[in-house]
Order: C-alpha cells, then structure tokens, then sequence
C-alpha cells in the first residue's frame, strides 16, 4: 500500500463470515507447487476482479492436466497484488506454513459488491470462497489449521478531482511502496479497487505480522507517498486490524488491533 499513516479506528464490523463447503473432491498434492507468474497475465484488471493470479493454483488444485502438459512451475513466487512483474511478487519460502497457504487462498479474493468503497469489510469480499479454497489448501498439504491472527489494514479514500497524468502519477507511486512492502517478506495480499463516481476507493494490505508491515513501510517509497498524499487525496480513513482466521478455516472475523496486545 502507498500509505503508511497513523491508524483511525472505526467500529469493526460484528460480522464473522463463515467458510462454504470445501471443493470436491479434496485435492491431494503433497507440497505447494504453483504455476510461473511467467504464465498469467499482467492485467490489473484481471488480477483485482477476476482472481487471475488463482491460476497458479493450478498444480495443487488440478495435478493431472500440469503434469499432462508439463506446464513449469515455482514453489515460491506468488502474484498476490495487481502487479505481476518480478519485483512485485512475493517469495513464499521464508513465511510460516499458515500465513503461505493463506497468501494462496487470498489469490481468489475478489469483491462482491460495487460499493465496497464505503461497504463493511467483510462483506465486501468472497470470503467464503478464500475460505474454502484454504481448507482445501490445507488438505493438500495436511496441514491443521488453528485460530491464526493476521495484521491488517483498511485504507478509505477520496481522490481530488484531478487528470489522468495526476492519476498515473499515483500508480508510479503506489508500484514502488509495493515493491519495498513486497522486500519486507511479510506480505500476503495487497488489493486497491477502482473509485467510484464521488472518487472514493479502498484499497487493503494483509501482513504476516505487524513488524513486516513496519519493515514493509520504512522506505524511501513509502515516504514520498505520505509526502504526496495531501496532493492527491481530499480525504483518507487509515485503520488497523487482527483478521483471525478460526479452527479449522470455519470463519474469519475482524477486531480492533490494538498496540500492545497479544499478537504478531
């Protein structure tokens, strides 16, 4: 994410998105390998609304057609942001088992609504299906999952009304904070939307843990955002959370984070 602000909270949603039943049947790789990047597409558009970074998946969920048509994989770079190019994806060897498999569910997210800009968190996502695809995840390398908190943040915003070239120069600045927060090692899913017409957007960042995401946000990319955000934003809502996971995939719910507590 191009901003790293100091967090204002807003009432969390009391909202737990439980998980749909998972696919069948299970699938039954017994490690995580995953398609190149090389071999989807660089579409921001696909990548943010269609889940197209969900076909690396392809040798866990489908083995028998990769290995039909040799198709090269990876066992570590994963599209997991609207940017698919070398620097921006992320390396998923140095990461825990939990927080990997969660990095490749998250590859499906995609909104569910068209106001997600003002819309509650987790209703404006597919978690069910994140959810379920996880648990398959799990199966495929029997792993058992147990209530796992992950470091979370919202970022709401209103554009100033301005042109394209102001707009581009966003872009420019939101690609490189991306590949700083991407160098941290901890990020497991970066995801902005499209504004709507008041210009307001939201764009969301889930970490490993909260010292990734301090990492992630020290660069000299990340300060020249804050710099320029009085220049493009009228107005931002910055907030943090604990995105928590529950036992065995069956839920996912989002509380306040505060600093101090028990938590990564």
């Amino acid at each position: 994410m191009a901003l790293q602000l100091e967090p204002k909270h807003i009432t969390p949603p009391s909202t737990t998105i439980g998980a749909t039943p998972p696919l069948t049947p299970p699938v039954e790789a017994a490690s995580i390998s995953i398609l190149s990047p090389d071999l989807i597409t660089t579409s921001s558009t696909a990548l943010r609304f269609h889940a197209a970074a969900a076909l690396q998946l392809t040798p866990l969920l489908t083995p028998t057609i990769s290995s039909f048509f040799q198709l090269p994989t990876t066992v570590h770079r994963l599209i997991t942001s609207p940017y698919n190019t070398p620097f921006h994806t992320q390396d998923l060897t140095p990461l825990p088992r939990a927080s990997a498999l969660l990095s490749l569910a998250l590859t499906t997210l995609t909104p569910t609504r068209a106001d997600y800009a003002t819309a509650p968190y987790l209703e404006s996502f597919n978690w069910p299906a994140v959810l379920a695809l996880l648990r398959d995840l799990c199966t495929a390398t029997q792993h058992v999952w147990t209530n796992t908190t992950f470091y979370t943040v919202i970022f709401r915003s209103t554009l100033k009304h301005k042109g394209a070239a102001y707009r581009t120069r966003l872009g420019e600045l939101d690609e490189g904070s991306h590949v700083e927060a991407v160098a941290s090692g901890g990020l497991l899913k970066y995801w902005f939307g499209d504004t709507d017409g008041e210009r307001r957007n939201l764009a969301t960042c889930i970490w490993h843990s909260r010292a990734d995401a301090h990492r992630g946000g020290k660069g000299p990319g990340h300060a020249r955002a804050r710099r320029a955000a009085g220049e493009f934003y009228e107005g931002f809502e910055f907030s943090t959370w604990r995105l928590v996971v529950e036992d065995g995939t069956r839920g996912v719910r989002l509380e306040e984070w505060i600093e101090g507590e028990e938590g990564r």
